[in-house]
Parts: structure tokens; sequence; C-alpha cells
């Protein structure tokens, strides 16, 4: 099964503070919203079904880069996210779980590979239920926070093909 939707994303990705140094909260605040990149997205985008239980949502994010989410019916809480919108040479995929840290491989634009760990704080996946999807993880890099990212997704049938449909 297959539908269009139209996605509705809130990113945010920031660089995380390598060193434990005890500053106000307010500055601390200050710099977060200096190097927070945060943007949002409203993307059509495909919401499909597999034979095996997989959900596959498809949408485009920034600049014209494809993200791929999916997940198994069965264990709703793994999510697998593909972005082509990273510091790799090819799309980069990172397995989500709540709590969980996960150690992956890419490929840098030199054409090295890079290990880096995953560490997710959040998965909350209702996308079946109410189309929406909360993400919170972070990206280590040798050990070293480099990076925390937030996803806020919400998904809506696309009701035009359907409505075009019934006219017909």
């Amino acid at each position: 099964m297959q539908y269009n939707v139209i996605v509705t994303a809130e990113m945010r990705q920031s660089l995380a503070n390598p060193a434990n140094i005890d500053i106000s909260s307010n500055v601390g605040k200050l710099l977060s919203d200096i190097f927070a990149n945060q943007i949002k997205i409203v993307s059509e985008g495909v919401l499909r079904s597999s034979r095996d239980g997989r959900i596959i949502l498809t949408f485009t994010g920034e600049e014209s880069k494809e993200i791929r989410i999916s997940f198994s019916k069965k264990d709703p809480g793994l999510i697998a996210l593909t972005r082509s919108d990273t510091i790799f040479k090819n799309s980069s995929t990172i397995f989500l779980e709540e709590g969980t840290r996960r150690r992956c491989v890419g490929k840098s634009l030199t054409g090295d590979h890079l290990e880096f760990t995953v560490l997710t704080d959040k998965v909350d996946n209702r996308l079946l239920k109410s189309g929406r999807l909360i993400l919170d993880y972070s990206i280590e890099v040798c050990g070293v926070r480099a990076e925390n990212s937030y996803l806020n997704l919400t998904v809506v049938h696309d009701q035009t093909e359907e409505t075009n449909k019934i006219i017909k």
C-alpha cells in the first residue's frame, strides 16, 4: 500500500559542547542559539507499507536531499534513518532506538572510512497512529559528542489524489 503524504519536519542540529565548561544557563542558551541549525520543511512525500510489514516514509529535505525513515510494524521503536545531506560521500543510515548507543561507519568526502557512534535519547514513534514522530539523538566521533540532532515530524495524507478519484 502506498500513500502520497505531506510531511512537516522541524529539524534542529547543533554542535555539542566538547568540553565541560561551567557556563551560566543564559550564556549556554545564547551559544546554543548561535550555533544551532534549525529548519522547518514542508514537503511532499510517500508513505508505503511493504509485504514484510516494513513502513517506509520518504520525503525531500534541505537542498532537495532525500530523507528516508523506515521501521517494522512489529518493532516501531527501532528506526532506520537514511539521509543524503550529511558529511559523508554517500547517503548514510543510522539506527535509532531509545536509550541505545550504536556504532556506525560512513565514507567521508575524501573516501576515508569514518567510524562514529549514535546515542539515541528519544524515539516517540506514533507515525501510524497519529502521524507523528520525534527523534532526539547525538553523534559522537572518537568518543566526543560532536552534534545533537532533533527531528519532530508530522505526516498527513494528501487528500487531492483521493478527491480526484472520487470526482472522476
